[in-house]
């Protein structure tokens, strides 16, 4: 995986949230195409018995165990819910393409909906 996949802005933490992004282009539901990480804990609900470590442990949970309801990318949520294998192979593909692809190579590119490339 790239060495650059986040980004954590410690500016005026512990006061205020950290700012977290991602580098790395992620196909995830919350996870937007700009990287921003949609994390209720560190947008809404912050507190400053959440450590740095606390706060990448959201983040890990929040990627294993996608919150669908309210998301990010709606498209990207609506596929979850309706269409895992799609959403997994996608998922793959994004992995291969924006993380791994000095290791890797795709089975096919052509597996990705056209409405998906834009994102």
């Amino acid at each position: 995986m790239c060495t650059d996949t986040i980004v954590l802005c410690l500016c005026s933490y512990p006061m205020q949230p950290p700012v977290v992004r991602f580098v790395t282009k992620v196909f995830h539901p919350n996870i937007s195409r700009h990287g921003d990480v949609g994390l209720d804990s560190i947008h809404h609900n912050w507190s400053l018995a959440l450590t740095i470590s606390k706060v990448l442990l959201s983040i890990q949970s929040l990627l294993t165990d996608p919150f669908w309801y309210v998301c990010m990318e709606p498209t990207i949520g609506q596929m979850y819910r309706n269409n895992i294998r799609d959403f997994n192979r996608i998922a793959r593909l994004w992995t291969w393409k924006y993380a791994m692809h000095d290791y890797l190579k795709p089975l096919s590119d052509s597996i990705v909906p056209k409405t998906l490339h834009t994102l």
